[in-house]
């Protein structure tokens, strides 16, 4: 057996299109937890929303995958 990771992920696991931002998901947040999402928003320049729907994306579907959703809808206009 090896120590090193191994990762059940290739990177390609969605569809390269999500559709459109139209289902809304409510969550009620720490005042605190609330003020430092934000914090990170403004420190990338980004409206808390887009934040977070971003990490959810990196999160969900991996760095790689999440980057090329981005690229492919800042090039869309």
């Amino acid at each position: 057996m090896t120590d090193e990771p191994m990762f059940s992920r290739s990177g390609r696991t969605l569809p390269r299109d999500l559709g459109p931002n139209d289902h809304v998901a409510k969550v009620n947040l720490p005042e605190q937890l609330y003020c430092d999402l934000s914090a990170l928003a403004a420190i990338e320049g980004k409206g808390l929303s887009e934040y977070l729907r971003d990490r959810l994306m990196e999160f969900t579907y991996g760095e790689m995958e999440a980057v090329r959703i981005r690229t492919q809808r800042a090039s869309r206009g």
